[in-house]
């Protein structure tokens, strides 16, 4: 997300990156593989709580928001059903779903390599429907409580929009405050949309910090 970075670096913001576990340079975790991205999120939240708790001078400890793509969007959604006060907006573009076993069937069930420590250790959606609803964002979407943003290019192959769309159907049901934007014609990465998006999601964000 380079390229975020530098715009909301460019409109005044202080733009921390978190490399998850297994990621980039940071530590290796054997067991992430059945964290269900709850390690991830756990990650993201212990950044937001370190710049809570840092000296930087040049920082406004009570205005920090949320961006996150496609995988981080997801997380997202993990992070706004289950904290309170750390972030003040989430903007997500193209999130995964917020039904965890679409993301399973998606991108885990037909590799062995990631469903086969899933299956031993929970088994799959079909076989402990009660464990994966458990773990699914979707169904406690009444405890969110900071406002979202979503982007979603209508032709994206990777995160379907009918996952953003369901979100959004569930946060409204829940009487949350959801911005949705489809931009048709794009695909998971949005391109000619893009600058318009950002020029929302800094309108969002700063909305949040009032």
């Amino acid at each position: 997300m380079k390229r975020e970075q530098n715009y909301f670096a460019a409109n005044g913001f202080i733009v921390l990156h978190t490399d998850y576990r297994n990621h980039a340079f940071s530590s290796n975790d054997k067991l992430s593989p059945v964290k269900f991205r709850m390690d991830y999120s756990a990650d993201v939240v212990n950044a937001a709580m370190a710049l809570k708790n840092s000296d930087l001078e040049t920082l406004d400890k009570t205005k920090i928001s949320y961006v996150g793509r496609s995988m981080g969007g997801g997380i997202g959604f993990n992070i706004a059903v289950s904290t309170t006060n750390i972030f003040s907006s989430y903007v997500l573009y193209a999130p995964t779903s917020g039904n965890y076993p679409q993301n399973f069937n998606k991108w885990g069930r037909d590799n062995s390599a990631r469903s086969k420590p899933i299956r031993d250790f929970v088994g799959l959606p079909e076989e402990n429907p009660e464990f994966w609803k458990s773990v699914s964002p979707e169904n406690y979407w009444d405890r969110a409580t900071a406002p979202i943003m979503i982007h979603h290019g209508v032709e994206d192959k990777s995160c379907s929009i009918n996952w953003a769309r369901s979100a959004v159907k569930g946060l409204k049901k829940a009487n949350k405050e959801i911005v949705f934007f489809e931009y048709p014609g794009e695909g998971h990465n949005l391109n000619a949309s893009w600058n318009k998006s950002m020029v929302r999601s800094v309108k969002f964000i700063n909305s949040s910090f009032q």
